[in-house]
């Protein structure tokens, strides 16, 4: 089991313009999705997914996709008027022009509008650039799904993000800040160089600016000290504690949709994960769950948790879906991977897939208990995705079935 286990939680982790114009401005950050055109300006469209695909009671939500250049915030403005409602709005950006950012950043919030992290891909277009491009330039709304899988808002994006109500940034999406760059963009002689002392003037002023807008959106500056650290050419991913200690995201458990990913093992996977902190506590401490193919009518259940320092034995873990409960044994001890700082709790087991088809027309799946120092928590996790992803996996599961070398399930009706 614990090779199965293991190999499991290693799989999750895994311008022309009439007159020169400064402007700070970091560029394209290096990739951390696949291959989609981020270097263009950025896009707004309206999409359109299946039930609660955006959280409870949603399904329309702004598409937010490329580099934030002169003019995106004002087109943003357009967009808005154009299209009214209380819409949520998803960032994939690899940043841009500081000074845009804060525009967008004040329109969100003056408006009072929810953002995240996430990518936004329309149905029946993929591999098709050219024809997804179109598409969301049509004005028309999309059908499209949306998962913060490989969704990254760097630079400047994370200042635009700050501006909005509420912010809610999934276990997986990435969040990077760096120090700024002084640039120059339209025309300029060539062989002239721009005096140092201007950009320096131009920087410390731009910073003012910054300060001032974090500070207007309750986000502490320390933010922006944090990110002049981080040498342009690099990209620092905030960890979920930086998020709360800068107040961008200040859940207690945040958790993904369920996600189907066809690059897991040779027929693809299923996986959610989940950041969670004990009361009191500024240290998180993240949850993984993968759903691959088991056969011809079962799932095997990866399941990881990192544990705390003082947890020395563990009790059975059930997952309740839907009518029934399965048990997964409990480790003899934790596993430690690359950090030999952090342990996990690691267990695997197969399900039937018909326990899944049910639990996915339920509100929630439930893990219990989830053991922390001090006293066992039942775990309640959405289905938000899974119905979807369940169908993706089930038309890639092959029809032999597999040896299980992982724990005993026992099923149990629930009274």
């Amino acid at each position: 089991m614990y090779a199965a286990g293991r190999s499991l939680f290693v799989v999750l982790f895994l311008l022309a313009l009439g007159s020169p114009i400064l402007a700070a401005q970091p560029p394209a950050t290096r990739a951390v999705g696949p291959a989609i055109p981020l270097k263009d300006p950025m896009v707004f469209y309206l999409a359109k997914g299946e039930p609660d695909s955006c959280g409870p009671g949603c399904d329309e939500w702004i598409a937010a996709e490329g580099t934030i250049t002169l003019g995106t915030a004002g087109r943003m403005r357009s967009f808005l008027k154009r299209h009214g409602g209380n819409r949520p709005i998803y960032f994939y950006s690899p940043g841009g022009i500081t000074a845009e950012s804060i525009g967008i950043g004040r329109l969100m919030r003056e408006r009072g509008m929810r953002a995240g992290v996430a990518r936004t891909i329309p149905v029946g277009c993929e591999g098709d650039e050219r024809k997804c491009a179109a598409a969301k330039r049509s004005g028309r709304e999309i059908i499209a799904r949306l998962t913060s899988s490989l969704s990254q808002c760097n630079s400047a994006c994370v200042y635009a993000i700050v501006g909005a109500r509420e912010r809610e940034v999934a276990p997986e999406a990435h969040l990077g800040i760096h120090a700024s760059k002084t640039v120059i963009v339209g025309y300029w002689p060539k062989n002239v160089k721009l005096p140092s002392e201007a950009r320096t003037r131009f920087k410390a002023e731009n910073q003012r600016q910054i300060r001032r807008y974090l500070v207007d959106m309750g986000i502490p500056a320390a933010l922006l000290d944090e990110a002049e650290k981080v040498p342009h050419e690099s990209v620092h991913a905030l960890s979920r504690e930086e998020m709360v200690r800068f107040n961008i995201d200040t859940r207690r458990v945040v958790e993904s949709g369920w996600i189907f990913d066809d690059r897991f093992a040779d027929k693809g996977g299923i996986f959610k994960s989940i950041d969670i902190t004990d009361t009191n506590s500024a240290h998180y401490r993240k949850t993984m769950l993968q759903v691959s193919c088991f056969g011809r009518d079962k799932f095997l259940v990866g399941y990881a948790r990192e544990v705390g320092p003082k947890e020395q034995s563990f009790a059975p873990v059930k997952i309740v879906a839907a009518s029934e409960e399965f048990q997964l044994a409990p480790p003899a001890e934790p596993v430690v991977l690359k950090d030999p700082a952090k342990r996990y709790d690691v267990r695997g087991a197969p399900v039937p897939v018909a326990a899944f088809e049910s639990a996915a027309a339920q509100k929630q799946i439930e893990i219990a208990p989830a053991m922390t120092d001090s006293k066992p928590i039942t775990l309640k996790l959405s289905t938000i995705g899974l119905a979807s992803a369940i169908s993706s996996l089930s038309q890639r599961c092959g029809q032999e079935g597999r040896e299980s070398g992982g724990a005993a399930l026992v099923p149990r009706q629930r009274p």
